[in-house]
């Protein structure tokens, strides 16, 4: 099974791809994918908002830092 979860930090939408291939992040502006990141090996397990960043974990488990 899959899973998708997404998180809202400066008017932007990021979600976290749950399928074992998966491990991407893509952001989302007015309803358009705007980037796709590989950031992790494996599934994208988390995102999570605090201040100005965006934290990521993952399968492979590293914690990502991301900014704007």
């Amino acid at each position: 099974p899959s899973q998708c979860f997404a998180v809202l930090a400066h008017k932007i939408l990021y979600n976290g791809s749950g399928s074992k291939k998966g491990g991407f992040i893509y952001n989302w502006i007015g309803g358009t994918s705007k980037n796709k990141i590989q950031a992790h090996k494996g599934k994208v397990q988390t995102l999570v908002v605090k201040d100005k960043y965006v934290y990521s974990g993952g399968d492979d488990g590293i914690i990502l830092q991301w900014t704007k």
